[in-house]
């Protein structure tokens, strides 16, 4: 699904943005070929492949060790987030960008998301839409990282994402937390703005069957 994630940020309507792609240890020549070829193509795009032994895989939070490495050399003033296999919806970031640039006095907005479900045989089912209508002060397990985008200079104060192995599934909701202790308010956009896929190999559906075990 890494295609149909990536160029849902390319053809996005607003063009002002880095891409940042972290690659982590894929052997998929099909997937490393396709990652070199939109690297070459688009100057937006900047691909940047981890260099780590199998062992070390589960010594940290892989997407949260990843996302700290984007935000290292991320050189925009906003950031934003998405999964390798959710996608945006064509005006995300046009939308979002003109939240913040007209509410200086905010510094994170979210969008609602719709869910979708693919099933063995690859059909589609819509899901629930996550929407909230209201500021969030604590928005840890209310809201997706694939929904946020916030300014740089939140990171620059509060620090990056927490990667310890203890919060497997809910990284994102312990940096929410630490943004919100920050004094750090979740705007809403009041609209959706991006589309989170639940499939049989989907870390959302690992993260449940390891509960469960």
């Amino acid at each position: 699904m890494l295609k149909k994630a990536v160029e849902s940020v390319l053809n996005q309507t607003f063009q002002d943005f880095e891409l940042i792609i972290i690659d982590d240890n894929s052997t998929d020549p099909e997937q490393l070929a396709y990652l070199r070829d939109i690297e070459q193509y688009y100057r937006q795009v900047v691909v940047f492949y981890a260099d780590l032994e199998e062992e070390d895989r589960l010594k940290t939070v892989r997407y949260a060790t990843n996302i700290n490495y984007g935000l290292k050399v991320a050189l925009g003033e906003y950031v934003t987030y998405l999964c390798d296999d959710d996608y945006f919806l064509p005006e995300r970031l046009e939308k979002m960008v003109r939240f913040l640039d007209e509410n200086p006095d905010k510094s994170v907005v979210f969008g609602n998301q719709r869910t979708v479900y693919i099933k063995p045989d690859g059909t589609e089912e819509e899901g629930a839409v996550r929407e909230h209508k209201e500021a969030l002060d604590n928005a840890d397990c209310q809201v997706d990282h694939s929904s946020v985008m916030h300014r740089r200079a939140c990171y620059l104060k509060v620090g990056g994402w927490d990667d310890s192995p203890e919060h497997w599934g809910h990284a994102d909701g312990v940096y929410w937390k630490k943004l919100g202790e920050a004094g750090y308010k979740f705007y809403p956009l009041g609209e959706v703005t991006d589309v989170h896929v639940y499939h049989d190999g989907s870390w959302t559906k690992k993260v449940g069957e390891m509960a469960q075990a």
